[in-house]
């Protein structure tokens, strides 16, 4: 991981104000259950002093990390300064005014993804909720085009159903084999089909997707195995094939 920057911008004054960043961690306000404690180490003193933002509210602030000569920015809208002193920022964040969605470990999620520190099906040690959170992150780092997404088309993509116990699963599983740790086409079943229709981008026309030991997840998934296969043969690009 090279550079790490935030930068603090003041709405109301237009102000902009910059440091590098040594670490950026979440805690949960105890006094909220919509509100998160950012808690920003400079390895720096900040270039303005944050005493001078005139408006302790109505905050941006952009924190931007660069990886291999590209920029990934976590925006975060509306914060307040709690506190600070010469090397410590405590900011006070709404969870719903930021991209992506914040949660504790959001930050270590980023930066790990990134370094690439994340052995393959890392995904499959979360529970349904951060396993939805890692679809939501996976799209995001699309969005952010720090990453190519080749087109997929005539080629062959096996899916193990050993690893399927859940719709989510399916689409962890799908995500990484077609594109990698990072990979993402889709974090419900109306985004897989936009996907594979060509909504991303990305052709997978003529692509075939084998889907080994299908009778687990048959058996797991229940009535949402159906649903994944009609939408998969739904959209007429691609061939599913169940083994």
């Amino acid at each position: 991981m090279n550079n790490k920057v935030i930068e603090i911008v003041d709405c109301a004054d237009d102000c902009c104000y910059t440091a590098e960043v040594h670490s950026l961690f979440l805690s949960r306000n105890v006094n909220s259950i919509d509100e998160y404690l950012l808690i920003a180490k400079l390895k720096n003193e900040i270039c303005c002093n944050p005493i001078q933002v005139n408006h302790f509210y109505d905050l941006n602030i952009r924190y931007l990390l660069f990886n291999k000569n590209k920029e990934f920015l976590i925006s975060i809208e509306r914060a307040q300064i709690k506190s600070f002193d010469q090397n410590t920022i405590i900011f006070l964040v709404d969870k719903d005014y930021s991209v992506p969605s914040l949660h504790p470990k959001i930050f270590t999620w980023i930066e790990n993804k990134l370094a690439e520190r994340y052995p393959v099906e890392a995904w499959k040690q979360l529970d349904k909720h951060n396993k939805y959170l890692w679809l939501r992150l996976n799209c995001y780092f699309y969005q952010s085009g720090i990453y190519d997404y080749p087109d997929k088309k005539n080629d062959e993509y096996v899916i193990d159903g050993f690893l399927c116990t859940s719709k989510l699963d399916f689409l962890c599983e799908l995500g990484e084999v077609l594109f990698g740790i990072n990979g993402y086409v889709g974090s419900d079943l109306d985004g897989l089909y936009d996907a594979l229709r060509g909504g991303m981008g990305v052709s997978f026309n003529g692509a075939r997707i084998i889907w080994d030991n299908h009778h687990y997840p048959k058996i797991k998934m229940g009535n949402d195995f159906n649903r994944v296969v009609d939408t998969i043969k739904s959209t007429g690009y691609v061939k599913l094939i169940l083994n």
